[in-house]
């Protein structure tokens, strides 16, 4: 063999060896990465129930995105930690209104028609909250390969929830706290209505007063007739206590919600009720506001809302 052609041996296999040695590198960060992926996810899987706490009630909304599908299904679940208690209602698909202009739709319909507009997820959950006539704090896109015929399928389900909503710090977070809480809830008190219920039929199931502590005043700033009155029809068969609703003729171009920042169930209320809002919501903390129509929590529907019941 010449001195040449050694010479290039021995330079292919200096090449060789840094490329193989990178290789074993990067394997063994990998292997240590998913070791520490799967340790972390069994963490959370043996004490979810204990880092995500549920704690107050979350009403969520399972549609299906298929518009013609006869298989789309649409389901209210109401999360109810204070009574340790699931309800599951299939919904009949009747016509609803739908804010923002649409007019009346379906009810299975109105998921769809939302998405295939890509509205975000405040104009689904305030649209939804106005149709069905409860509080929905999230909707999710149901999986046309379940029912939700037990707690099994639910649990599923919100496996799927909480991959939709990875990216979403936030809902990430509600999401694993609803799948712990029902991992918690024994089978026999997860209720699950067999047949499709009406919207009018909702007000029959009774939900606590959960919010006794942060009284409740609804006030109309605009022209529009009776909005206060259906707002707190919605919040009170959503557990809430409405101790007045007025209107007032002094127009707000916003909606505001006034509340002490100090009380707890307000805050939470505070949170639960921006559902009922499209756009975003003014929130204050205004002594005088909440002397003046003697509550703990003031609500003033603005122009923006009452635009978008048109």
């Amino acid at each position: 063999m010449t001195k040449k052609r050694l010479k290039q041996k021995r330079s292919q296999a200096n090449k060789i060896y840094p490329a193989w040695e990178l290789i074993k590198k990067i394997s063994t960060l990998l292997s240590i990465l998913i070791i520490l992926i799967v340790l972390i996810l069994g963490c959370i899987w043996l004490a979810g129930s204990q880092l995500f706490t549920l704690d107050n009630n979350k009403y969520i909304l399972f549609a299906s995105s298929k518009i013609d599908s006869s298989k789309a299904k649409i389901y209210l679940a109401y999360f109810l930690p204070s009574e340790q208690k699931i309800l599951i209602f299939p919904l009949q698909s009747q016509l609803v209104g739908v804010i923002g202009g649409y007019g009346e739709y379906q009810l299975s319909a109105v998921y769809p028609l939302l998405k295939m507009e890509k509205k975000d997820n405040r104009f689904q959950s305030a649209a939804m909250s106005w149709g069905v006539g409860v509080v929905i704090d999230e909707v999710s896109e149901l999986s046309l390969a379940l029912d939700l015929e037990s707690k099994n399928h639910l649990q599923k389900q919100l496996i799927k929830m909480v991959i939709d909503n990875f990216v979403h710090s936030k809902s990430l977070v509600e999401s694993l706290q609803l799948f712990f809480f029902t991992r918690s809830v024994p089978a026999e008190q997860v209720r699950i209505e067999t047949r499709p219920v009406s919207i009018d039929q909702l007000a029959t199931f009774t939900v606590s007063m959960i919010y006794e502590d942060c009284l409740v005043a609804v006030v109309n700033t605009t022209n529009k007739v009776g909005l206060a009155a259906e707002m707190s029809k919605i919040l009170e068969k959503s557990g809430v206590v409405v101790v007045r609703v007025t209107d007032q003729s002094s127009p707000y171009q916003l909606s505001n919600i006034s509340y002490a920042v100090d009380n707890l169930a307000c805050q939470v209320l505070a949170d639960r009720a921006v559902s009922l809002f499209p756009n975003q919501v003014v929130k204050q903390d205004s002594p005088q506001l909440r002397q003046e129509y003697r509550a703990d929590l003031v609500i003033l529907i603005g122009e923006d809302l009452a635009k978008r019941m048109n």
